[in-house]
């Protein structure tokens, strides 16, 4: 399980994101489809997660397909050559013809013969066992190179093949067309159930992403659902937290947003994020810090904060404090 996560952290940061899951296309249950970010992110369950959430949520879901990528490939049998069989091997030419001429001469000829022949019908039958064993060697070989060899369908054939593989594409359209339903669905239930301000004043920008450039980092905040950060040499994004609640003082708690539960640090608490809302004539991120590690706080300036009591109130708000 650990060797699999080290596979997969291809940054070595301890987190696997998106972006590194997202290159294993392997692992895709639906190859035939693009393994798209919303798929990556209903395995994870988030932008990232560390070793203790992989093993308890993820590592079910892919150990078979990350089995099946480890197991070795069988080594195709080269055929073994047919030997030549040489004439010595089947048969012993005397060098020169001897007539014996006594008895004990004439025994002496008669058992070296018999030797002879002996050897030359061992040797003979070596040699067709050698022989067809290679034979049968070549034949699996051949039959597992024709095995290998895509087969020509008829006409009918493929027209059914056609068909299926078209019904196949409808299928995988609307599957995903109710995919896009059910996330507007579940989305609008999400919008309807969000507090968005005393008078809902904030419903407008539900959704919408602001961004705030440092030297390093890319900070965005996507009001009511997600905040990342983004490094600018390449790398994978952190989320910083994900939509909580409103968080200002007791005489108007709608002057502060707040973003829990986003990446784990290393050998640290989760991130989390404090938004604070001032009045402005724009929309816009107009500061991003770090007070404490992996706690994060931005400013915020937007008209829809220009309320009187909330004017009033951030007028007061000390930026040091912040």
């Amino acid at each position: 399980m650990r060797e699999m996560f080290a596979d997969l952290d291809t940054n070595g940061d301890s987190l696997i994101s998106i972006d590194e899951l997202q290159k294993h296309r392997e692992l895709d249950t639906n190859p035939e489809n693009e393994f798209t970010v919303e798929e990556v992110r209903s395995i994870l369950g988030s932008d990232s997660i560390d070793l203790n959430k992989f093993n308890t949520t993820v590592f079910d879901q892919l150990s078979n397909s990350y089995g099946k990528l480890l197991e070795p490939t069988r080594p195709t049998p080269e055929p073994t050559p047919l030997a030549e069989p040489s004439i010595d091997s089947i048969t012993t030419q005397p060098s020169s013809l001897e007539i014996p001429t006594d008895e004990e001469d004439l025994r002496t000829h008669t058992r070296s013969s018999y030797k002879n022949e002996d050897d030359s019908e061992d040797d003979y039958e070596e040699y067709n066992h050698r022989g067809s064993s290679s034979i049968a060697t070549s034949l699996e070989h051949e039959k597992h190179i024709h095995d290998s060899i895509a087969p020509e369908y008829d006409d009918e054939t493929k027209r059914l093949i056609q068909i299926a593989d078209e019904a196949r594409n409808r299928y995988h359209e609307v599957g995903e067309k109710l995919l896009s339903i059910k996330r507007q669905i579940d989305d609008s239930k999400k919008q309807s159930s969000v507090d968005t301000g005393l008078h809902d004043e904030y419903a407008a920008i539900i959704d919408q992403c602001f961004d705030y450039e440092e030297r390093e980092y890319t900070y965005r905040i996507c009001m009511f659902k997600t905040a990342n950060q983004i490094p600018k040499g390449g790398g994978s994004e952190v989320t910083i937290g994900y939509w909580d609640s409103w968080c200002g003082p007791k005489d108007n708690k709608y002057l502060k947003m707040k973003y829990s539960n986003g990446a784990t640090c290393w050998n640290g608490p989760p991130r989390s994020l404090i938004v604070t809302l001032q009045c402005g004539t724009e929309q816009k991120l107009t500061d991003v810090r770090e007070p404490s590690r992996c706690e994060y706080a931005m400013i915020f300036e937007t008209p829809l904060a220009c309320d009187e009591t909330i004017a009033t109130t951030s007028a007061h708000l000390d930026h040091v404090e912040f």
